[in-house]
């Protein structure tokens, strides 16, 4: 990929928040600014607009709204009723079983990129997000299902 070099003036401020992150999260400040770019600007086409144009606008949410986003859309016992259907063997699913599913699926799915583009800002922020343990805690009741 070609690169064109840009100078910019930034406002103090925003300067030592970027060198503050930067030094936070072990990147250079050119690799956090291409990097926070690229997510705001740049979707992928396979996303339905809706959904890429809320990843997209989450980079000006506030940190409340941010850690709001983080929330799972879907219950534990969603996810359970889920992991059942995905389990069962032996016969195929009914069409109901398969309309549920894929119901289940999308939502989780929905829910999983909203919950990563929260944490990805947050953590571009400063932020501690949880770990993988932490996560599948929370959403499982336990670390490792």
């Amino acid at each position: 990929m070609s690169t064109q070099t840009i100078a910019l003036d930034l406002p103090a401020p925003l300067a030592q928040v970027l060198e503050r992150v930067a030094r936070s999260t072990y990147r250079s400040i050119e690799d956090l600014v291409v990097s926070t770019l690229r997510t705001q600007f740049l979707s992928s086409p396979d996303l339905p607009p809706d959904v890429a144009a809320e990843l997209q606008s989450m980079q000006f949410f506030s940190d409340e709204r941010l850690w709001a986003a983080t929330k799972p859309l879907i219950s534990p016992a969603e996810m359970e009723r889920l992991q059942q259907l995905h389990d069962i063997s032996g016969r195929p699913l009914t069409p109901a079983e398969e309309r549920e599913q894929a119901d289940l699926l999308h939502r989780y799915q929905l829910s999983a990129l909203r919950r990563a583009q929260a944490f990805a800002v947050l953590a571009q922020r400063g932020y501690r997000v949880p770990t993988d343990d932490e996560l599948k805690t929370e959403l499982y009741g336990r670390p490792n299902p």
